[in-house]
């Protein structure tokens, strides 16, 4: 397994790249967490769905400083 500062690093740097070609903007994540979210209620419940919830949450929120959104 990789460390998970490693993973995190070649997450942002796709999304840079993307955002490169394709400018990124906050209505695209927030389609993405109502997208996450939607599926995980469909699929599951209780504390393990809620923090994924909330981690994606955070995710949403460092992309798009990182993108400068």
């Amino acid at each position: 397994n990789k460390p998970a500062y490693k993973r995190r690093s070649e997450v942002i740097e796709v999304h840079l790249r993307l955002n490169s070609r394709i400018k990124l903007k906050k209505g695209h994540f927030t389609r993405w967490l109502y997208l996450f979210k939607s599926t995980l209620d469909e699929l599951y419940d209780g504390t393990v769905a809620s923090k994924a919830k909330k981690r994606a949450d955070s995710i949403a929120i460092l992309m798009q400083k990182k993108l400068s959104l």
